[in-house]
């Protein structure tokens, strides 16, 4: 094992009380739990999302609702199995989504690059899509 990470701290934060969960849960159309995660590294965030699906919502349909919202987003990468990592979004421009299914429980998790997609790549995005330009120019 190269590293057991027990020398790093990882520590969530606004469990319950996230200012954005009501955006989220108000978006979405369904209750959920959302924790981001703060750890001591220089820059990225970890989100944990857990919610309870409806009945005999299976793995494949959770996959073909985040397709349908996010597969032409060029700045968001699905991932089909498994979950992200912090180590690969920190300084780029993306997002990255994973998640798991075990019965009626979901849980999503999702990583950014605090300093690019949470605020001067998503800066420059927003601004490419105003003024026309392509979503990506000078991003990837």
């Amino acid at each position: 094992m190269s590293n057991s990470f027990c020398e790093v701290s990882l520590q969530p934060y606004g469990v319950f009380t996230h200012r954005h969960q009501p955006e989220i849960a108000a978006h979405l159309g369904a209750e959920v739990i959302f924790t981001p995660h703060l750890g001591n590294f220089p820059r990225g965030i970890l989100e944990t999302i857990t919610c309870r699906l409806k009945a005999g919502v299976t793995h494949a349909q959770v996959a073909d609702v985040l397709q349908k919202a996010y597969g032409d987003k060029p700045l968001v990468r699905l991932y089909d199995k498994g979950v992200p990592a912090l180590k690969n979004v920190v300084g780029l421009p993306f997002c990255d989504i994973g998640f798991a299914v075990q019965g009626e429980h979901l849980i999503v998790v999702a990583t950014e690059d605090n300093l690019l997609k949470g605020a001067a790549a998503q800066a420059v995005q927003c601004a490419n899509i105003r003024f026309g330009f392509a979503e990506t120019q000078s991003l990837i």
